[in-house]
């Protein structure tokens, strides 16, 4: 009798105690850079051909007007897109927190 007390015991009263993983810090810092959006790629300066004659320094029409382009067009453009990328980064932030 005391065998089968002391057996039923032993085996009977085992209990484990489960404890909720944390999720990893990393997994969650990946899960959160994945749901946020690309950034604009920053444009590149375009390549400029400078001359040199008597003594001054010059860039033919040509790279004048590309030079040109960039600062009023392309640049404006590159800072609206990335105005808008803020902005749905805080919204996916926002809903995070």
């Amino acid at each position: 009798m005391t065998l089968v007390l002391t057996a039923s015991i032993l085996t009977g009263c085992r209990t484990v105690k489960t404890i909720a993983e944390k999720p990893d810090e990393t997994e969650a810092r990946e899960t959160i850079v994945m749901m946020l959006p690309e950034p604009p790629a920053v444009p590149s300066l375009p390549s400029l051909r400078w001359s040199y004659k008597d003594g001054l320094y010059g860039l033919s029409e040509e790279d004048v007007d590309n030079f040109l382009d960039y600062k009023d067009n392309v640049l404006p453009a590159f800072v609206f897109d990335y105005e808008a990328w803020i902005q749905e980064v805080k919204v996916v932030l926002n809903k995070l927190i």
